[in-house]
């Protein structure tokens, strides 16, 4: 039942991005494959590394053209048991791949998550200074999530469960407009054991809709590591 249950997520999530972006204009699909590594300094300080890869796999047609690598670190502060503040710096190279020039990223960021019953909503409010040899980019993001297991009131290992997020992007610069964004997201994760989890899924983005709407879909799986 429960296997059932999962596969029947699955085929909805892909079922409504396929619906949302299907026939658009300016449409784009992407494979972005990421593999992190955490760490406990003390119980209430930890950092985490990352390696993330985008794959362009549509546009007008089928392809597989890498465009970008990123790597990035997060420090991170418990300042209560559910709220957190964190730190962090991001590179991202597109030199090898194109015409686009690497990027420099910081991070500011808290995270506020409550639970109920077997529900975690979280809350993450991030500003991004992003430099990339044009004017410097502000951007002001929120994003609200929520997670649950797929079996049983609590997520134990070798089980799985459900993410679902909705994220709003603002972007803002000297030499230009205002740019918005809208991120929506649906992952299914295993914990296939205490320190390991993997998770795969689709996100859809609504980029700059305000003047020329751009649809992306994005294909997801990740890779968590503790040590």
């Amino acid at each position: 039942m429960t296997t059932f249950f999962t596969r029947g997520i699955c085929l909805l999530l892909v079922a409504f991005c396929f619906e949302a972006v299907r026939g658009q204009e300016n449409f784009m699909a992407y494979w972005e494959p990421e593999i992190e590594f955490s760490y406990d300094v003390v119980p209430f300080y930890s950092h985490k590394f990352s390696v993330e890869k985008r794959s362009l796999v549509y546009r007008e047609s089928p392809r597989f053209d890498i465009v970008q690598f990123d790597l990035a670190h997060f420090s991170e502060l418990k300042v209560l048991d559910n709220q957190s503040v964190a730190l962090g710096i991001q590179y991202r190279t597109r030199a090898p791949f194109g015409d686009e020039k690497d990027e420099f990223r910081l991070t500011e960021q808290y995270s506020l998550s409550f639970k109920s019953l077997n529900f975690r909503t979280g809350h993450r409010f991030r500003v991004e200074q992003r430099f990339s040899g044009r004017p410097v980019e502000h951007r002001f993001r929120y994003r609200l999530a929520v997670d649950f297991p797929l079996e049983g009131s609590r997520l134990d290992i070798g089980e799985t469960f459900f993410t679902g997020s909705w994220e709003n992007l603002l972007t803002l610069a000297n030499t230009a407009e205002p740019s918005y964004e809208q991120r929506f997201s649906v992952e299914i994760g295993l914990l296939a054991n205490e320190k390991i989890t993997f998770s795969g899924g689709l996100q859809y983005r609504l980029d700059n809709y305000t003047r020329s709407a751009e649809h992306n879909l994005f294909i997801l799986s990740s890779a968590s590591i503790e040590f």
